[in-house]
């Protein structure tokens, strides 16, 4: 019973004093794992707006519980940053006339606020939109949206509202 109890003992300062090393697994291959991402391309969320040579575009993100909701929300979103990104590029237009030597009409009240209105006032009804829809498992409703104007379609709607040749033809000459 001595050398029993004298082994346990032993067995037990041994046990205690030996380190506890975890086991390491080597990593199994495994093959990637690929989610499919709902949101289109084209989308970005720091980007509401943008240009290119061709047209100029807005962007939106909207959800709703109800999917018309959505649909009418990012749609109309799309129409406002549409709206802000030719505001912009009038704004361009008007200041590069405006620093011209004989553009001192362009830097009138009166004409930054014929601008403002004409540019308010426009229907953007021509604008073309790109949509995309997506379900959340939670019933979310998810509607991207992108309201696309041509550069010749802005040209026309500006044409048909505001009567000046060399505003227009700057428009026209511009590579957005």
């Amino acid at each position: 019973m001595r050398y029993f109890i004298g082994c346990l003992a032993l067995f037990f300062i041994y046990s205690a004093c030996s380190s506890t090393q975890e086991t390491i697994q080597q990593p199994q291959e495994t093959e990637p794992v690929v989610t499919e991402t709902t949101v289109p391309t084209w989308y970005n969320d720091g980007v509401h707006f943008s240009s290119d040579s061709l047209a100029l575009h807005g962007y939106s993100l909207a959800s709703a519980t109800d999917s018309s909701k959505a649909v009418e929300l990012s749609t109309q979103n799309s129409l406002e940053y549409l709206r802000f990104e030719i505001d912009r590029t009038a704004e361009e237009i008007r200041e590069d006339l405006a620093d011209s030597p004989d553009g001192s009409t362009y830097g009138s009240p009166s004409f930054i606020i014929q601008l403002r209105n004409t540019v308010s006032d426009l229907p953007l009804t021509s604008a073309s939109f790109t949509r995309k829809h997506d379900v959340s498992d939670q019933g979310i409703h998810y509607s991207y949206a992108r309201a696309s104007l041509t550069k010749s379609t802005l040209y026309n709607l500006f044409e048909d509202r505001l009567q000046d040749a060399r505003f227009l033809e700057e428009l026209s000459s511009l590579p957005l």
